[in-house]
């Protein structure tokens, strides 16, 4: 009966209050969510959610008072070592996807270098409104390397009598990507030999070049591809990903570029 009357305020036109009668706030997004789940699971279909671990950095590169961004699969997360505690939160802004992990940090207090939306570091939540928050991972220490606790969706059909096993893809090298994860018009950050690169999918065509701006280091996967365009997120310098090639300053040099190459459902990019 329950969720009987949450769906029916959720999508019932009738707007009139009942006299008598206490209203709660409800969180339309996810009374949708469950409606979608039921209709899944009535055609046989279901959700896996499985947790991998997986090394990120080495302890010792992360000091007390600092951070480090990491790239794990299509997420971009930030790392923070803070106050001699681990925490580590989804470097995308609730307000338009600006890298929150890149902004200051005073005290427990993130902000977004783009707009100035503030979270707090140790739990992931919105100053202005904790009923929200960054995504938030659990961070674990395994012999000097600093470990990330990553969800997994995996859909698949429900058996009655037997479930089917979830398989599980084969773990991505540092300078790998997999093709379905990057959509055309956008980038992600990946790592070669040491070096942050970023790949971008131009109409179906993948691009790299390296990570941070030649201005002042900006996350030029963070920037907005238009084409073969990037747009710096930090001061707006702009280059074309297909060369290199600066198109608008600040930035005065070009960016160094990598060659991609395709094999299967795979990419990667080569120091050379």
């Amino acid at each position: 009966m329950v969720l009987l009357e949450l769906l029916s305020r959720a999508y019932s036109e009738e707007h009139e209050v009942e006299a008598g009668e206490l209203y709660i706030s409800v969180d339309t997004a996810q009374v949708r969510q469950l409606a979608v789940d039921t209709y899944e699971r009535g055609l046989g279909l279901f959700r896996t959610i499985e947790y991998e671990d997986m090394v990120v950095a080495d302890a010792a590169a992360i000091p007390d008072g600092e951070r480090m961004i990491v790239q794990v699969g299509d997420r971009s997360i930030g790392v923070f070592h803070h106050g001699g505690k681990w925490y580590a939160l989804h470097n995308y802004c609730l307000h338009r996807g600006g890298p929150v992990a890149t902004g200051s940090l005073e005290g427990d207090t993130l902000t977004c270098p783009w707009h100035g939306y503030q979270y707090d570091v140790t739990t992931g939540k919105f100053l202005l409104d904790p009923g929200v928050g960054l995504d938030t991972f659990s961070v674990e220490m395994s012999d000097g390397k600093v470990k990330l606790r990553i969800p997994t969706i995996t859909m698949g059909a429900e058996e009655l009598h037997e479930p089917s096993a979830v398989s599980r893809p084969a773990a991505l090298a540092p300078n790998q990507f997999r093709l379905t994860d990057l959509r055309p018009g956008r980038a992600v950050r990946l790592e070669v030999s040491g070096q942050r690169v970023a790949v971008y999918n131009v109409g179906g065509t993948f691009y790299a070049t390296q990570h941070d701006c030649t201005h002042e280091g900006g996350p030029l996967s963070e920037g907005d591809l238009q084409g073969t365009v990037i747009t710096c997120p930090w001061h707006g310098s702009r280059f074309d990903v297909t060369t290199g090639k600066l198109v608008r300053g600040p930035a005065q040099r070009p960016l160094q570029t990598f060659r991609v190459a395709v094999e299967g459902d795979r990419g990667r990019v080569e120091s050379d």
